[in-house]
């Protein structure tokens, strides 16, 4: 059974741009066409629903590249500072044995 075209002309514009149609607007209106618009108000929040989780979806993909990608610039700069204390202690070394060096050059002269 197919409800009225006066009803399919109300429900289909709602359905689509998500407005509300008071359920009871018209005594036109049967049970079964009730019904009928309850299920297309259903479905219509469960498509946005999924919409959404579709979108969170994304948003948490892109959260998790983006972690990665710290993870690995995190590695990089950890490198860095390794690489830059071993520096830093090879030149304190060496300035620890400078007066060393400077007396062993006097002696020289």
């Amino acid at each position: 059974m197919r409800p009225p075209p006066l009803i399919c002309q109300r429900i289909a514009p709602a359905t689509t741009i998500g407005t509300a149609v008071p359920i009871y607007s018209s005594p036109q209106l049967t049970l079964p066409h009730i019904q009928i618009r309850v299920l297309l108000e259903k479905t219509a929040n469960m498509e946005l629903e999924a919409r959404a989780g579709e979108n969170v979806k994304k948003e948490l993909q892109l959260a998790h590249k983006e972690a990665q990608s710290l993870v690995v610039a995190r590695q990089e700069l950890t490198a860095q500072i390794e690489q830059a204390t071993q520096e830093l202690e090879k030149a304190h070394t060496n300035i620890k044995k400078l007066p060393n060096i400077l007396s062993e050059l006097d002696s020289l002269r």
